[in-house]
């Protein structure tokens, strides 16, 4: 018998992690491991899901691992953040000065 299931889902945004993708201090991978478990948890309680093709999810997010950690994000969303992280990284304390 299952044990009850206390609480509410963890909702988990990819673009709010983007940042520690861009770091190094999280990868996709990872990310998706942690989804995954929350699905596994609430799944059988909502039912929301007819089929899940985790094998793919999981390629994929080893593929976007790999573009991270090459500095080379695929998409709008993984380029903007990546731009954001390098522009704080470079910026010169007294570049607005010059405008």
């Amino acid at each position: 018998m299952n044990a009850p299931v206390v609480g509410n889902p963890r909702m988990r945004s990819y673009l709010a992690h983007a940042s520690q993708f861009a770091s190094g201090a999280e990868n996709p991978r990872d990310f998706l491991e942690a989804c995954l478990a929350n699905l596994n948890t609430w799944e059988p309680k909502v039912g929301a899901f007819v089929n899940l093709n985790i094998e793919g999810a999981r390629q994929a997010a080893d593929r976007a691992t790999a573009r991270w950690r090459a500095g080379a994000p695929l998409s709008p969303i993984e380029r903007r953040q990546r731009r954001r992280s390098a522009a704080g990284r470079r910026r010169d304390p007294g570049q607005d000065r010059h405008h």
